[in-house]
């Protein structure tokens, strides 16, 4: 492969680059005695983040999901504080709890069953297409190691 912008023959592909200038690797600390916590780590040059394959898109929605659930959440609550005035009957402490399990299966719902299904059928189809051309395109990518010209296997 010849880079396109000087003719050097010293290219690289971008995909081994990247994975040659990409490590990773787990941390543990020990806070105060306590027990320890675990993070990965993973470390890049600069060339390999040059290099570095497209993101892949997701659904996200995390917060969105939370503020739904918790909208939802209030309305139920009311609605059965409300009935529960009406019949006459005293609102328990309980009616709290049921509220907050509700808003975490809610939430859960929401985040795991309802909203990627959705999101692939609407946005995230043009987004994952998108996605999935850069990814192709990436992998027939190559790195100029003389001037850094970063060009595909068509443009030779």
């Amino acid at each position: 492969m010849r880079c396109a912008a000087c003719g050097s023959e010293q290219t690289r592909k971008c995909s081994i680059v990247y994975e040659e200038g990409t490590q990773s690797g787990t941390i543990s600390v020990t806070p105060g005695g306590g027990s320890p916590l675990h993070a990965e780590q993973v470390t890049s040059s600069a060339l390999a983040k040059r290099c570095r394959p497209p993101l892949e898109p997701h659904a996200g929605g995390f917060v969105a999901d939370i503020a739904i659930s918790a909208v939802l959440t209030c309305l139920w609550a009311a609605i059965v504080v409300r009935r529960a005035q009406v019949a006459g009957r005293e609102v328990s402490p309980a009616i709290l709890m049921e509220a907050i399990v509700v808003a975490i299966v809610l939430w859960f719902v929401l985040h795991n069953w309802v909203r990627p299904p959705l999101w692939r059928w609407g946005k995230g189809k043009r987004l994952l297409a998108a996605y999935r051309d850069a990814l192709a395109g990436w992998r027939k990518s190559w790195i100029c190691s003389r001037c850094g010209e970063i060009s595909t296997e068509t443009s030779q």
